[in-house]
């Protein structure tokens, strides 16, 4: 899915597209327009959004368990062994390219100036990015983002890989995500939003480094 949480799923725009499935173990709410959802919908309460043509909308749906990056642990280790570590709350700026892709913060991380980064940002409380930021994964399945409390997006970002939050994600202003958004609480977005899921599975664990399958194999034999 798109959009996974163990809390309220709501959708303040209508300017948002999603091209994957959202579920919500709480409500979907939205009360400014139905945004294009192409994938199916499932709230174990009610939803205020209904799936474009050729998917589902389901309510009083059964509850999902939430899929988990906690602890944060093996980030941690992984920071510490020639990635970058940080010991205290920390503000970002400019270029972050950690040697082996991690980034560790204990505590708070914010992004206050325009900013780019190769890898993966892990903060044992929470992210807050108050700026331009882009990033690129440092391998193709790793995760984006990853709080221990809460992930808070307020301006014009891209993301590739899952952002998750062991609170809420909000998201405000307009951002694009190609991966997924998973909170273990609940996920606010607000003004308009992209969000295109990975096309293979996303790595649960710093030890899943395996690239993207090609899209075409071709074998052979000789004789």
């Amino acid at each position: 899915g798109a959009i996974i949480c163990g809390g309220d799923a709501t959708l303040e725009t209508s300017a948002m597209e999603v091209g994957g499935g959202v579920h919500s173990n709480g409500d979907i709410i939205s009360s400014k327009g139905n945004p294009e959802i192409e994938g199916d919908l499932s709230a174990v309460g009610t939803s205020d959004i209904t799936a474009e043509p050729g998917y589902t909308t389901e309510t009083n749906a059964a509850p999902l368990v939430v899929p988990t990056y906690l602890p944060l642990d093996p980030w941690k280790t992984l920071a510490q062994d020639n990635g970058l570590y940080y010991s205290n709350d920390t503000s970002f700026g400019g270029s972050i390219m950690p040697s082996n892709g991690v980034v560790y913060v204990e505590g708070n991380a914010e992004i206050a100036g325009n900013s780019s980064m190769v890898g993966t940002l892990v903060a044992s409380e929470s992210i807050t990015i108050n700026n331009r930021f882009s990033q690129t994964p440092y391998n193709t399945n790793w995760p984006c983002l990853l709080a221990g409390i809460d992930v808070n997006l307020h301006n014009r970002n891209s993301y590739i890989g899952v952002i998750f939050a062991g609170n809420n994600v909000t998201m405000r202003n307009r951002r694009y995500v190609n991966g997924s958004v998973i909170a273990l609480n609940e996920v606010y977005i607000e003004n308009g939003a992209t969000i295109d899921p990975l096309d293979f599975p996303p790595a649960w664990s710093p030890d899943d480094t395996n690239e993207s399958p090609p899209s075409v194999i071709v074998g052979g034999w000789l004789r």
